[in-house]
C-alpha cells in the first residue's frame, strides 16, 4: 500500500480491491482518470484509491495509447463458467450420490443445458480443492491361525522388575488355537478344538469363510484369497 502524500487535500475513497487478482471496475478507472486530469499526481491517486502507483500508471498509459479505459478484446478462450456456476459444481459433490467428475458432468449438463467435457469439470473441481483419489483396494481377504498360550514370559532384555515377572509353566501351561479371517468389512474368528489338518481346514473354509463373504456381500469369484502358504493351505485336497 503506498504511503499517504504530504498533501492530504484529496479525500480517500474506500474502493479497495477484494484481492490482488481482481480487476478494477470501469467506474474505478473513470475516477482515476478524473483525478489525474484534475492535476493530482499518480502517487496521490494511488493513495486515494488504495492501489499501487504502477496500476495508475498502466491505466493512464493505456488511455493515452487507445483513448479508452475499458478492456480491449483479449486473445484466448474466455472462461466457460461464472463464479456462481463453479460454486454450484462444487456443491454437487455428494457422497454416494454424485462422487465423480463424470457424475457431476452429467448432472450439471442436465440442469443448465450447457455443453462441456468431463475434463473441464475436473479442472474446476481440482481448482477448488477437490482432488480425485483411486479407491482403496478392497477385494482381498486373508486367513491365518495362531496359538495363544495360557502363560508366557517377557523377552530376555526386559527388566526383572516385580511387575514384569509372571508365573510360567513348561510348554505354556495350555493353549488354544484360533482361526481368523480379515476383510475390509470386518472378519471372523473360530476356535480350533483339534490339530488342524487339510480336512479340518477345508471344513473351516466351508463353514466359516463362505459365511463371512456372504455377510460382506462379496463375490467369491472376484476376491483374492491370501494366506501364508502353510502346508494345509497348499495341499492337493485343499486346492481341489
Amino acid at each position: 500500500m503506498p504511503k499517504a502524500p504530504k498533501n492530504k487535500s484529496v479525500i480517500r475513497f474506500q474502493l479497495y480491491q477484494n484481492n490482488k487478482n481482481q480487476e478494477l471496475t470501469l467506474f474505478q478507472r473513470a475516477i482515476i482518470l478524473t483525478l489525474v486530469e484534475n492535476e493530482c499526481s499518480q502517487r496521490q491517486v494511488a493513495w486515494t484509491m488504495g492501489i499501487s502507483p504502477s496500476t495508475v500508471s498502466k491505466i493512464m498509459k493505456k488511455f493515452k495509447e487507445t483513448g479508452k479505459i475499458d478492456d480491449l478484446p483479449r486473445s484466448g478462450r474466455p472462461k466457460i463458467f461464472s463464479s456462481d456456476e463453479e460454486k454450484l459444481i462444487c456443491e454437487m459433490i455428494i457422497p454416494r450420490q454424485c462422487e465423480t467428475a463424470v457424475d457431476v458432468h452429467a448432472k450439471f449438463c442436465c440442469e443448465t443445458n450447457k455443453e462441456m467435457s468431463v475434463k473441464t469439470i475436473q479442472n474446476v473441481l481440482r481448482r477448488n480443492g477437490y482432488i480425485s483419489r483411486v479407491k482403496k483396494r478392497q477385494e482381498g481377504y486373508f486367513t491365518d491361525e495362531s496359538r495363544f498360550l495360557l502363560f508366557g514370559a517377557f523377552k530376555g532384555h526386559d527388566t526383572l522388575a516385580d511387575e514384569h515377572i509372571i508365573p510360567t509353566k513348561k510348554f505354556g501351561g495350555g493353549s488354544i488355537m484360533i482361526w481368523g479371517c480379515m476383510t475390509s468389512e470386518g472378519g471372523h474368528i473360530e476356535l480350533v478344538e483339534r490339530t488342524l489338518n487339510s480336512a479340518g481346514y477345508i471344513n473351516i473354509l466351508e463353514d466359516c469363510l463362505l459365511d463371512v463373504l456372504e455377510s460382506c456381500e462379496y463375490d467369491k469369484d472376484e476376491m483374492i484369497f491370501q494366506h501364508n502358504n502353510a502346508r494345509i493351505y497348499t495341499s492337493i485336497a485343499t486346492k481341489a
